[in-house]
C-alpha cells in the first residue's frame, strides 16, 4: 500500500512594511530643513533676549523661552537622536504629521523674533545712555558729558565725552567704573539739572581734570583724574 504524504508547507515571514526602519526622502528632507531652522531661530531667540547671555531676559522672553523654548529644545534633540539612530516611524501618515509639526515649530521660531522684536544693543552694537545735559569746565575750555555703555549688563562701562571748544575736536575717554551698580535717578522737579558728574580743572597742572560722579547717578561717590592729553583716566576714589 502506497502512503502519499503532501509536500511540507514552507510558511514565509511577510516582508516588513515599507517604511519601517527608514523614512521617505522628501520627507526626511524637510524634517531636518525644519529642525535646524528651528535651532537657529531659537539660539538667536536666546541670544538676543540676554545679549549673548550679558543680561536677564525681559519678562515676555522668559515666558517665551520657558514655556515655548524649552518644549522645542526638547523636541529638537528628540529629532536629532531619531535621524542618527535611524528611529522612524513605521506609518507613512505618522511620518507626514511629524513633519508638519517640525514645520509648524519652525515658522513659529521664525516669526516669533521678528514680532517680539529683539534689540541688537548690547551685543551686536553698544547700547549708550546719556543724560542729554552738556556741562561745560570752570575754565571754559571742555564741553563734557558721561555716557553709559550697556547699562544693567555684565559687559557694561563708562566713559567721559569731551569737546574742545577752542579747536572744535571731539574725544571720549574710558572710565573704570563701577557700572553695574549705578542707579540713575531722574531730577525731582524741573528746577533740578540731572547731572550725573562733575569736571573740575586741576590747580596744579593744566592738562589734568577731576571727575566726580553725582548722586543722580550712583550712591557711591566716584572719583577720576582725567588727562586730557593722554587721553586717560585714573581712579582715585572708589
Amino acid at each position: 500500500m502506497i502512503h502519499y504524504t503532501p509536500p511540507a508547507t514552507i510558511y514565509l515571514l511577510p516582508e516588513e512594511s515599507e517604511g519601517s526602519e527608514k523614512m521617505i526622502p522628501v520627507l526626511k528632507c524637510i524634517w531636518i530643513s525644519s529642525i535646524t531652522i528651528s535651532s537657529v531661530a531659537l539660539i538667536y531667540s536666546l541670544i538676543g533676549s540676554t545679549a549673548n547671555f550679558k543680561r536677564s531676559p525681559n519678562t515676555d522672553w522668559g515666558y517665551y523661552l520657558f514655556f515655548f523654548g524649552i518644549p522645542v529644545a526638547i523636541f529638537i534633540l528628540i529629532s536629532i537622536l531619531c535621524i542618527i539612530f535611524q528611529w522612524f516611524p513605521r506609518s507613512v501618515n505618522t511620518q507626514k504629521l511629524l513633519v508638519a509639526i517640525a514645520m509648524l515649530i519652525a515658522l513659529i521660531t521664525i516669526i516669533t523674533p521678528t514680532q517680539m522684536k529683539i534689540q541688537k544693543e548690547g551685543w551686536l552694537t553698544e547700547r549708550v545712555s546719556t543724560i542729554g545735559i552738556t556741562s561745560t569746565t570752570e575754565d571754559g575750555i571742555y564741553e563734557y558729558y558721561l555716557e553709559i555703555i550697556n547699562p544693567s549688563q555684565r559687559n557694561s562701562g563708562a566713559r567721559l565725552f569731551l569737546y574742545e571748544t577752542i579747536s572744535g575736536e571731539e574725544f571720549r575717554i574710558p572710565l573704570y567704573m563701577s557700572s553695574d551698580k549705578i542707579t540713575i535717578r531722574l531730577a525731582r522737579s524741573s528746577n533740578e539739572e540731572n547731572v550725573w558728574a562733575t569736571l573740575i580743572p586741576s590747580s596744579s597742572t593744566p592738562s589734568i581734570y577731576i571727575l566726580s560722579t553725582t548722586m543722580w547717578l550712583n550712591d557711591n561717590i566716584e572719583v577720576f583724574e582725567i588727562n586730557v592729553t593722554e587721553r586717560s583716566s585714573k581712579k582715585l576714589i572708589d
